[in-house]
């Protein structure tokens, strides 16, 4: 951290302790600094070791896994390194009274031709958009990916335009970078009640037919599903930003399809059991701190 880090980090009530255990979960230190300090024990215990460590053998499998698949055992080793079920799962702490799981990035569903520059130059250099495939979702290549598997440059990019992993993720990857044992509870939940099984998500078996149905097709239980997996009527459907883009807030196209269709949405996510709490964990977390130093601290 520089030195205005740490003096802000001690504003606000941290110490070096309460940083590095709880925000940083020690992710930084050498694998000999784990053993001095005695947390191996704990990094063993969720599956670490001196070569996953140092990036010479693959990640261990909780790093994969949500709180409520972690063992006993398990959740104990990551309490020791003070992890809890929401900070584990990365609930999103951001501000949110939609009926998405996660905040909508507005800046997204602005054509390109109407981006302030700033905007469209970090799209342009960081990401490679062009106006094309900034105006049709889905067919720039880093859409394809989640927000932890993009390079350092291209995350980057995200943060500064107000990404972060939960809103890129969810609103523009829409998980479908994931594995299937990366789902859980109501994401779980969503995707199958889009009629997705493990063996058609790893391309064993024929996409389910919502794949090709438009969204006034959808039963209110797969509109409420989609939702969770933040689609809306227009981006479910693939329209261009500018077909459904207003500059005027209060009159937006997209507004207006969303607060529609709010009523049936809501309640057909409870009768799907799908709600509105906030997951995305990918696993990986000890690469979270990388990307929390800056403007923004990412839960």
């Amino acid at each position: 951290m520089t030195p205005e880090q740490e003096e802000g980090a001690k504003a606000i009530g941290f110490n070096e302790e309460t940083w590095d255990c709880f925000i940083h979960h020690y992710s930084s230190y050498l694998w000999s600094e784990i053993v001095d300090y005695n947390y191996a024990d704990h990094f063993r215990n969720l599956g670490w070791t001196e070569a996953s460590w140092n990036g010479e053998d693959a990640l261990p499998a909780t790093e994969a896994k949500w709180w409520g698949q972690l063992t006993d055992d398990e959740k104990k080793a990551a309490n020791g390194l003070c992890y809890f079920e929401d900070n584990w799962n990365m609930i999103d702490m951001n501000p949110n009274d939609s009926i998405f799981p996660h905040p909508k990035p507005d800046f997204r569903f602005v054509p390109w031709n109407d981006l302030p520059n700033y905007t469209k130059s970090t799209a342009e250099n960081t990401l490679g958009y062009d106006e094309f495939s900034w105006n049709n979702l889905g067919f720039n290549i880093a859409e394809l990916n989640t927000f932890l598997n993009l390079n350092s440059t291209q995350r980057e990019g995200l943060l500064e335009m107000g990404f972060y992993t939960h809103t890129w993720d969810c609103w523009i990857n829409h998980y479908l970078a994931y594995k299937w044992n990366s789902f859980y509870g109501e994401q779980k939940t969503a995707i199958e009640t889009l009629g997705w099984t493990e063996a058609s998500w790893n391309d064993l078996e024929e996409a389910p037919d919502t794949e090709i149905t438009f969204w006034d097709d959808l039963t209110p239980e797969e509109k409420a599903a989609a939702t969770q997996l933040c689609y809306f009527e227009e981006t479910w459907n693939g329209e261009e930003l500018s077909t459904f883009y207003d500059p005027n807030p209060e009159t937006s196209t997209l507004e207006v399809t969303i607060s529609d269709s709010e009523t049936d949405i809501a309640g057909a996510k409870s009768s799907a059991e799908v709600s509105n709490s906030a997951c995305s964990n990918y696993g990986f977390n000890f690469m979270m701190l990388a990307i929390s130093l800056g403007a923004y601290i990412i839960v």
